[in-house]
């Protein structure tokens, strides 16, 4: 009986120590949700026709976003001129729609949402509350659509060797950029989950 009780008290301790090293590798990414600008499209619905129309209007609007901050050295340079933009967006969003003779329109805004964590080519971003760009089409009871807007991580003609010098510090690239902080980042989605369990407003 003894032994089991120091089984069961050993295994908390680790169960603990995981936890407390990812809460202190999330406060280490906060740099990185700071840093980036992300971009998230929700489609009308689920159909196949509205969720290549998503992609489509995604592809649109991630060049003429591209084109808004092309000098941005900074996610806060883009994002002041993103929000300068957003009439921009949104018009082009929806003439692109209408010229389709799409059924339903687009809402453009500029918020905080929280993303999970996702592995783009060559980089995994950790689950949290990013500044982002946010594209509703119709009622948006379709699937999201997850990427990075500032740097063009997700542009379809992006290359493959997008430097994050000078948004990212040296570290910060490590997180992203290497295999053996991908579980530890799942590790952080847990834990934000255990944490707004907790959160009381």
């Amino acid at each position: 009986m003894k032994t089991v009780k120091i089984e069961i008290a050993a295994l908390i301790a680790f169960i603990l120590c995981v936890f407390i090293s990812a809460y202190n590798l999330d406060r280490e990414c906060d740099g990185i949700r700071e840093s980036i600008l992300r971009l998230h499209v929700i489609a009308a619905s689920d159909s196949d026709y509205d969720q290549k129309v998503k992609l489509q209007l995604r592809d649109r609007l991630l060049l003429k976003g591209s084109e808004i901050f092309s000098e941005s050295k900074t996610k806060q340079e883009a994002e002041i001129k993103l929000e300068k933009g957003l009439e921009i967006l949104t018009e082009e969003a929806n003439a692109y729609l209408e010229s389709i003779s799409y059924p339903y329109k687009a809402t453009v805004t500029l918020g905080k949402a929280r993303f999970p964590t996702r592995r783009y080519e060559g980089y995994t971003l950790p689950a949290g509350i990013y500044d982002a760009l946010k594209v509703t089409v119709g009622k948006g009871e379709g699937q999201n659509w997850w990427c990075v807007m500032f740097p063009a991580l997700c542009l379809p003609a992006a290359k493959k060797d997008i430097s994050f010098e000078g948004i990212l510090t040296e570290k910060e690239q490590k997180f992203i950029t290497e295999e053996k902080f991908e579980i530890r980042f799942w590790l952080i989605e847990k834990w934000q989950e255990i944490e707004k369990n907790f959160y009381v407003q």
